[in-house]
């Protein structure tokens, strides 16, 4: 099975934030054109880092221990990737870096976005201004809005219904006279 998306996983230097010989220690992830980059939180010498491989150079036992440090993370981002594409998911870079960091975009619903709305705005409109009509006159819970739906719902399938039987009723009378 061929796959329609290019993933990469890279560590790299930023050598151009260099102090005392140690450079901060990033992971770039490309998918298709599009790249994101994240801190891993990690000063590494620069003398001790091998670019072309993107590791650091096992001389010490602390390289090595980095090295595994950064295999885990490549395990984990490659996870994430197939975790997109089994629920067939939207696959980008910063989707990838989301779903590793944990900040999923949350979904809201209607009734959640109402009542945001609701809570947000209490103290902004002023005196006399719609909300004071609002509440009076409808007021925009969830409740009262699941209400709204369920009525235009069962007003929808009264209309459909009464259409059908009228149309019923025309092709009747259209064929027996």
């Amino acid at each position: 099975m061929r796959s329609e998306n290019t993933f990469g996983i890279h560590f790299i230097l930023r050598i151009n934030k260099m102090k005392n010989g140690k450079a901060p220690l990033r992971v770039r992830i490309t998918v298709n054109t599009s790249r994101c980059e994240g801190s891993l939180k990690t000063l590494v010498e620069v003398s001790e880092w091998n670019a072309s491989k993107g590791l650091a150079k096992p001389k010490s036992e602390k390289a090595k221990s980095l090295n595994s440090f950064l295999e885990q993370v490549r395990g984990q981002l490659a996870d994430c990737y197939q975790q997109l594409q089994l629920q067939r998911k939207s696959i980008n870079a910063e989707g990838g870096k989301n779903l590793f960091l944990g900040n999923e975009r949350k979904e809201h619903t209607l009734c959640s976005l109402i009542e945001y709305h609701n809570v947000s705005m209490r103290n902004t409109l002023a005196h006399g201004t719609i909300k004071n009509c609002r509440d009076k006159i409808f007021s925009w819970s969830p409740h009262n809005l699941s209400y709204w739906l369920y009525f235009i719902m069962v007003s929808l399938f009264y209309l459909q219904t009464t259409i059908q039987f009228q149309v019923g009723i025309v092709k009747h009378c259209y064929y027996h006279n």
